[in-house]
């Protein structure tokens, strides 16, 4: 228990230290520093927690976020449409993140560094499958992946909306998740419409 007390409040303290414009090595030793952790043991607390150095910082954080919005999850939730659902997920995600004093824009920006764009990618992949999944999506098909590739581009584009929000209580990125969706569900339903058309032509040809 007091080890993975220790790994979530280090996470938390290095991504406090982070800034696009420092030396991750001088990040990580700042915030051993912190815990008065001696220098000489530095090397083996950071590959003993992070094998893959800050990339696991980022996805462990990812899921600190994910475990913690699962437990907010209110009863109402069940009886909520699949819209609602995800509206709730992203808005309440962005929320929980707003909790800790962490420098996003400058962790935006260095998750869009060349180097890292598969990473991130995969990061907002999971993010994005953990939330259809807690709504109840049972999809198997083409549609498990679309849901994911449509939901990955509202969240990436809400997420950068958002660390730019300066408005109280963050009321325009709220307006903002909604009008994204709104776009998203007309999007599906021309596509439905265009699917029905496909359907039809070929009773009529075959």
């Amino acid at each position: 228990m007091y080890e993975k007390e220790f790994k979530k409040k280090l996470i938390i303290k290095i991504l406090n230290e982070f800034s696009f414009d420092k030396d991750l090595e001088e990040v990580f030793k700042e915030s051993l520093f912190s815990f008065n952790i001696e220098q000489k043991d530095h090397k083996r607390i950071i590959a003993y927690h992070f094998p893959n150095h800050f990339n696991d910082v980022i996805t462990f954080f990812s899921e600190i976020i994910s475990i913690e919005f699962q437990k907010s999850i209110p009863k109402k939730f069940k009886k909520m449409r699949i819209s609602e659902k995800i509206k709730y997920s992203i808005i309440n995600r962005l929320v929980i993140l707003d909790d800790y004093d962490i420098n996003y824009k400058d962790l935006f920006e260095f998750m869009l560094q060349p180097n890292n764009l598969i990473f991130s990618q995969k990061i907002l992949f999971n993010i994005c499958d953990d939330m259809w999944y807690l709504s109840g999506d049972k999809s198997l098909d083409f549609n498990y992946y679309s849901k994911r590739l449509i939901l990955m581009k509202i969240y990436f584009s809400s997420f950068r909306f958002w660390i730019n929000d300066s408005s109280e209580n963050k009321e325009k990125t709220n307006s903002f998740v909604e009008n994204q969706l709104k776009v998203t569900s007309k999007i599906g339903k021309y596509k439905s419409l265009f699917k029905k058309g496909l359907k039809n032509l070929r009773i009529k040809f075959f």
